[in-house]
């Protein structure tokens, strides 16, 4: 996929950038007689909460703003089916 704008380093211009998506996972424990007896993570796929980047060069991190998700970076291309 093409990137929509420039996708760079805002300290040093370098374009080889790592970028994550941080999402909310809840850990549940089930508790019987006050001990911990069971429990699981949830992953709740949507519950998108920023979208960061860092530069794979000089290691400066930050934050896309008005990015909601990795997608909103990047245009679709027409006949590639992902």
């Amino acid at each position: 996929m093409k990137a929509k704008r420039e996708i760079k380093c805002p300290k040093c211009d370098c374009r080889y950038i790592v970028i994550k998506e941080y999402v909310i996972t809840f850990l549940s424990y089930i508790i019987k007689d006050n001990k911990i007896i069971g429990g699981q993570v949830e992953h709740c796929h949507g519950d998108i909460i920023k979208v960061k980047g860092e530069c794979v060069d000089c290691k400066h991190r930050w934050t896309f703003r008005k990015v909601i998700q990795i997608n909103c970076l990047f245009e679709e291309e027409k006949g590639i089916d992902y």
